[in-house]
């Protein structure tokens, strides 16, 4: 298995990041939307008996709700996203953004290791510079030390 993927499920099934997934796809909206005819009659009746549930808490079922129903398989360094849902639209939508959510995240790890090394890199570099710097003062002093003796011996 690539590097890369070795971590793809934990990465995607964080509660953080199913979190964002369910801002991104704008899913506490979509749900109410898409669902169902009969699960609305559903929803209607639970709301006129115990009130509106509020948009957090929603958020906060769809996002248990999510770690149920997104599938991440690793297989022959191949990352398949799948995503079950009342819907294929908001399916696929979930499926995608798990997808898109894992390249940024190992896109942003990335950049920041590659950033690291370009620092140390930076760091032995003015090392490597100043003792040259150093170096050549030493040399610069013993040809003109030599140039001097070469003058007092005539």
């Amino acid at each position: 298995m690539p590097n890369g993927l070795v971590a793809a499920q934990n990465l995607i099934m964080r509660r953080d990041n199913l979190e964002s997934i369910v801002r991104e796809t704008g899913l506490v909206t979509t749900f109410a939307e898409r669902r169902p005819p009969v699960m609305r009659f559903k929803d209607h009746l639970v709301a006129s008996l115990f009130g509106e549930t509020s948009a957090e808490r929603l958020r906060s079922q769809l996002v248990g709700t999510l770690e149920s129903k997104i599938n991440v398989k690793v297989d022959n360094g191949t990352l398949t996203v799948s995503a079950e849902w009342s819907d294929a639209r908001t399916a696929s939508d979930l499926a995608e953004a798990a997808r898109e959510s894992y390249v940024k995240t190992r896109h942003v790890a990335e950049m920041a290791a590659f950033e690291e090394k370009l620092s140390i890199l930076e760091g032995h570099a003015t090392t490597l510079r100043d003792e040259v710097e150093q170096l050549a003062k030493q040399a610069r002093s013993l040809i003109e030390q030599r140039a001097n003796n070469q003058r007092d011996a005539r």
